[in-house]
């Protein structure tokens, strides 16, 4: 099974503040870097993306993270994020 998300979600080299830290991201069509490969994703079409990520998708015991994403400028985006150690159902 592939996870492809379409052109139109934010893909590339992204900054964000994160913690008080300058982060660079890298999100391409199937990953987000240190988050994993993406399962799901909404998008309202208005610059606000919500993503399920896994670390190891076919490991149920490995570790799940819901991104959201707002896309502030062509290459700032303000993330909100949650992990949790099962996926949810």
């Amino acid at each position: 099974m592939t996870h492809l998300a379409p052109a139109h979600l934010p893909q590339g080299e992204w900054y964000s503040r994160e913690t008080n830290l300058d982060t660079v991201t890298i999100i391409d069509a199937t990953h987000m870097q240190r988050r994993g490969t993406c399962l799901s994703y909404e998008t309202d079409f208005a610059g606000n993306h919500t993503f399920l990520f896994g670390e190891n998708p076919e490991d149920a015991a490995s570790c799940f993270h819901c991104v959201r994403i707002f896309v502030r400028t062509v290459n700032i985006i303000e993330k909100i994020e949650s992990a949790r150690r099962k996926r949810c159902t």
